[in-house]
């Protein structure tokens, strides 16, 4: 199989391709049948030549490059969230955002990848197919992991060893933005004078707001 499933001028495969998301059309056997260019991007590979071919295989996943049957054969295939997702909506059932690690062998290193699956159930051209969609949350999963933080200044260690602001971490590695405001402990301790004053007019507010 060498052709896209859905056709590159039509209103689907734009609205496929502008998600951004890693998108994979895929049959009930875990074949590939199309992808957007997200997937594409995943993949590092052009669509052409992975069409047909089992989804672990083309993922590179790592059970299946070290399986001599490929995709489907070792023994932690039958875990994997994107075999199940695939049945479910098989089934007519979407199945949703469910987390999945994975150990991908890419350009000769493995990358210990992270996803949220989720598949739904999709008729096209009169055949019964997955859409099963595939979101990197890798670096959120990473920042919940143990972060060596300064016992002092409370900067903390990135993977390059350098020490950084903890803000200046989140914002690099998450695009999270952030306001400031001074906590009840810190208002009393540098603001002894107005602490009482301000808490009770935030008390206040609270209590208008919730009316």
């Amino acid at each position: 199989m060498t052709k896209r499933l859905i056709d590159g001028d039509s209103y689907l495969r734009v609205v496929l391709d502008t998600m951004p998301s890693a998108v994979f059309v895929m049959d009930h056997q875990f074949r590939l049948l199309d992808t957007n260019r997200a997937a594409d991007d995943l993949l590092d590979s052009s669509t052409d030549h992975i069409l047909g071919q089992l989804s672990g295989d083309v993922l590179q996943c790592l059970n299946a490059v070290r399986s001599e049957k490929g995709c489907g054969s070792s023994a932690k295939c039958a875990e994997c969230i994107i075999r199940r997702s695939v049945r479910a909506a098989e089934q007519g059932t979407s199945a949703k955002r469910q987390m999945m690690s994975m150990l991908l062998e890419q350009h000769g290193r493995v990358r210990d990848v992270s996803f949220l699956i989720t598949a739904a159930p999709l008729t096209y051209e009169g055949k019964n197919l997955a859409l099963v969609v595939f979101e990197d949350v890798t670096e959120l999963v990473e920042l919940r992991r143990l972060l060596p933080m300064c016992s002092y200044c409370r900067k903390v260690r990135d993977d390059g060893d350098f020490w950084q602001d903890v803000e200046q971490y989140l914002s690099k590695y998450t695009g999270v933005a952030f306001s400031h405001g001074v906590c009840p402990d810190c208002l009393q301790e540098h603001f002894p004078d107005l602490a009482d004053e301000v808490l009770a007019l935030a008390k206040d507010r609270k209590e208008d707001e919730s009316d």
